[in-house]
């Protein structure tokens, strides 16, 4: 009997809590009594900023003018709070429309990358090659004293600073695995880019209004100083500076009223910018914190386990090769995996096989051999490639269909669980609301159903008590657990066929037998389809019907848990099983393969697998090998890419059985 305990959860020490600066106090105040003041200055001052008093011109501050007039006897005070609202007005103005259409812009681009983004990156480089100022002379040209039009139009052309900057944060998140996840279960992309990619930018695009708002108040001001922004005689913060350059012999203190109120407000908004870049800083690290701590709670074996492997793979029901159209859910032709770019690198080439109803197709091989690319391509949830070839589920090409039908197939025909399933799920939402959405994503249902079914969910995948799963965050789960509530979500649209790519990577051998025998019990009451992506022979034995062997982008064998284990077909995989750490002695040296598999832009004419290969000739070297069916009469069909298959088990150090 195997014990598990699990830790508490360790609470994060609040060192990093923030302590609110004077600065920032300061900052705020200001900002705030300007406004204040500015939107009650008809309240304050119901006589209006152009009441004259020609026997008070040019006067230093008095208990009636508390800063002083100007050369008409106007109060500089008056004058200062009513000049304030077009200032403010230009800052709402360029802050709504930069964030809005270049944050928006870049939240798009970003995502969806390909040719949307190089041509909306085409536009805003148009856009950043006009100066502002020049736009601004232009449009007053055109609408004298129309705060509001030349404004709005000297912000298209400030937009491309967002943009830049959105747009590069997008890209760097949109190849996060919670991203690929949310792809993969099926969410639009106007879902995903709201709930998951907009809330992680929110503190840039609060650096970036800051920012933008003291850029916005110097534009305004100078616009105003060269009397383009309100016909006079209404008061702005730069015709009153521009007023007082005027008389800086006569009357010099005119000048510090304005001065000085621009000054300050500039330079809050760059405190409070200050203030939010290193917030951001601070939750990323804290995020980074949150994303670590299930290391302390995962679960502890504290007796032994029986291994993994415990069955013979002669006892293991091999899967029947020879299908009908009616046994076959998946048919994969010649796919293809490139990358995007005047230099494209195909990663996968020519991929053929097929997937029964029912069956368990494990995928085998080295790291960087193409198992993830050939699986990732099926949910076609990447846009950093370009997918050739086909590949039929049930009828519909999975390869040539729109993103319309994709958005219909993924989560609800074709589900996917990643290797690490605690940066598949989104720290930012509690664990119920990802799987209510998932439902709801799939089902017409009201969010109370969604949530009885977000439960009945998380029984089926063996969570003990799921009301308290719903209401934690993953950063406050286990990494079993985590996995567990990765596949509940894969389910929640009920799929045909799910992939599985690496499940157990990141778990201990404890929670990987928990895992792998779920999938194993789920298999069976669903009659899934399964494709498993692994490096361990032990878990093909244990959970496959039939497995594929890729090497350097490329199918190198293929065939039934029988035929590969007793008489492996291909080099390779006699190397990879003579590998495997299971089946080595104690006190004997560690099989290893010798080279390295070639980079995808270096992978030889003939046999990919030539240079490590103990049976390699001349001819593997310059022609490649086609896949062929093994004529060994007594098996089932099993094919192989090598012209020496049937040599293989002539390999000493290969073990002719298991």
């Amino acid at each position: 009997m195997t014990t598990l305990v699990t830790e508490k959860p360790v609470p994060l020490r609040k060192k990093n809590a923030r302590k609110i600066r004077p600065a920032t106090i300061l900052a705020s105040g200001w900002l705030i009594i300007v406004v204040i003041a500015t939107l009650l200055a008809p309240v304050l001052a119901p006589q209006g900023a152009d009441v004259q008093s020609l026997s008070a011109q040019l006067q230093g501050t008095t208990g009636k003018h508390l800063l002083g007039t100007d050369e008409l006897g106007r109060d500089l005070l008056v004058r200062l709070l009513y000049g304030a609202q077009p200032t403010l007005l230009a800052v709402v103005i360029v802050v709504v429309i930069t964030i809005g259409l270049g944050g928006i812009a870049g939240l798009i681009a970003g995502y969806l990358r390909g040719r949307l983004d190089g041509a909306v990156s085409a536009v805003f480089d148009v856009l950043q090659s006009v100066p502002p100022v020049l736009i601004s002379l232009v449009v007053f040209a055109i609408f004298p004293y129309n705060l509001f039009v030349v404004i709005a139009a000297t912000s298209v052309f400030l937009s491309p600073f967002i943009y830049r900057v959105i747009r590069g944060a997008t890209l760097s998140l949109g190849g996060e695995l919670y991203v690929t996840s949310a792809r993969a279960t099926g969410l639009s992309h106007p879902a995903i880019i709201w709930r998951h990619l907009t809330p992680r930018l929110a503190g840039l695009i609060r650096v970036q209004a800051s920012m933008i708002a003291a850029v916005a108040i110097t534009t305004e001001v100078g616009l105003g100083f060269l009397g383009l922004d309100v016909a006079p005689p209404n008061a702005s913060w730069g015709g009153l500076l521009a007023d007082g350059t005027q008389y800086l012999a006569p009357d010099p203190w005119m000048i510090f009223p304005p001065l000085i109120a621009i000054a300050l407000t500039i330079v809050s908004f760059g405190t409070l910018g200050e203030v939010a870049q290193k917030t951001a800083k601070i939750r990323r690290r804290l995020r980074s914190r949150l994303s670590s701590a299930p290391a302390r709670l995962r679960t502890q074996l504290q007796e032994s386990t029986e291994p993994l492997l415990t069955e013979d793979p002669q006892s293991l029901g091999a899967a029947n090769l020879l299908q009908t159209a009616q046994d076959v859910l998946l048919s994969v032709r010649g796919l293809t995996v490139r990358t995007r770019g005047d230099n494209s690198v195909a990663l996968v080439d020519d991929v053929n096989f097929d997937l029964l109803r029912g069956e368990v197709l494990g995928i085998v091989g080295e790291s960087g051999a193409g198992k993830s690319v050939i699986v990732r391509s099926l949910m076609r949830a990447s846009n950093s490639t370009l997918v050739e070839g086909h590949a039929h589920l049930d009828g519909t090409d999975l390869v040539t269909a729109t993103e319309q039908v994709m958005a219909t197939m993924r989560g609800r025909r074709i589900a996917y669980i990643g290797q690490d399933p605690l940066s598949a799920l989104d720290p930012l939402f509690r664990i119920g609301n990802q799987l209510i959405e998932a439902v709801r994503n799939h089902r017409t249902m009201s969010k109370q159903d969604a949530y009885k079914e977000g439960l009945r969910l998380l029984d089926a995948v063996k969570i003990p008590s799921p009301e308290d799963v719903m209401r934690k965050y993953s950063f406050e789960i286990s990494g079993g657990q985590a996995q567990r509530v990765a596949i509940a979500l894969a389910l929640a649209g009920d799929p045909d066929l799910l992939i599985a790519d690496e499940p157990t990577t990141a778990l201990d051998v404890t929670i990987q037998m928990e895992v792998l025998g779920l999938l194993k019990d789920l298999q069976r009451e669903r009659a899934l389809s399964i494709i498993l992506v692994t490096h361990d022979w032990g878990v093909v034995a244990d959970m496959c019907d039939r497995v594929l062997t890729v090497y350097a982008g490329e199918i190198v064998e293929a065939g039934s848990i029988r035929n590969v284990f007793r008489h492996p077909a291909h080099p390779y995989t006699a190397a990879l099983r003579a590998a495997d750490p299971h089946l080595q002695t104690q006190g004997s040296r560690l099989m290893v393969i010798p080279g390295r598999m070639p980079a995808a832009m270096e992978r030889p004419d003939g046999c990919r697998f030539a240079d490590r290969c103990p049976l390699a000739i001349e001819i593997c070297r310059t022609h490649p090998a086609l896949m062929t069916i093994s004529e060994r009469p007594d098996a089932e069909p099993h094919a192989s890419r090598c012209f020496r298959a049937s040599d293989v088990e002539e390999i000493e150090e290969v073990p002719a059985h298991v």
